[in-house]
């Protein structure tokens, strides 16, 4: 009988966690060192040159669909910057949003265009198979539609990652719980009478 009750929130833990979806994903951009400035380009708070990229992330309420070609995405949220401006999607002007993705057939991001601005600055990320400006890979960012610094036929990387829902940790912690408490009551079934 004693180890019969253990299994119940046993079970209740092997189910249930594992089951427990996230609820939004996130997929991270490092966009490698800018190697190409206009004259007055600047990157940073070091003038011009200096050591800046396109780093940021999106998030997602479902994972991308794996092998899927470039199409349109629809973010929840978004925050981009270059080392310098930030762009995020509370400030990004939405007529000029252009964000699409593609992915390969473990679901990782391998191909994006995405085009994001605001009243001051734009930042562009383009990978090779992207119809954008041209057949480059590209990182750029420019200021009152000036382009400033960019990287050239080096592309970024993505790396995605699930926020799990708060649920599941509650489901955790109430199947733990659970095992405390039929641990407590098989103790006081089992414990033998005392005399009175």
């Amino acid at each position: 009988m004693r180890k019969s009750l253990w299994i119940i929130p046993l079970l209740f833990t092997a189910i249930g966690v594992p089951n427990a979806r996230a609820d939004t994903f996130t997929y991270t951009y490092t966009g490698n060192l800018f190697n190409q400035f206009s004259l007055n380009g600047q990157c940073g708070s070091v003038g011009v040159g200096g050591e800046c990229n396109i780093t940021g992330s999106f998030t997602v309420s479902m994972p991308l669909t794996a092998g899927m070609s470039l199409q349109a995405g629809s973010p929840v949220s978004f925050a981009f910057s270059d080392g310098n401006n930030n762009i995020t999607s509370g400030d990004e002007d939405p007529t000029a949003l252009q964000f699409l993705i593609g992915t390969d057939g473990a679901g990782n991001i391998d191909e994006w265009f995405i085009v994001l601005e605001n009243l001051s600055h734009d930042l562009v990320m383009q990978s090779l198979n992207a119809p954008a400006f041209n057949s480059n890979v590209r990182d750029l960012t420019a200021a009152a539609g000036l382009y400033q610094a960019e990287n050239i036929n080096s592309p970024g990387t993505w790396s995605p990652s699930a926020v799990p829902e708060p649920s599941s940790l509650m489901l955790l912690l109430i199947a733990i719980g659970l095992v405390f408490v039929m641990r407590k009551r098989i103790t006081q079934v089992l414990r033998p009478s005392q005399p009175v």
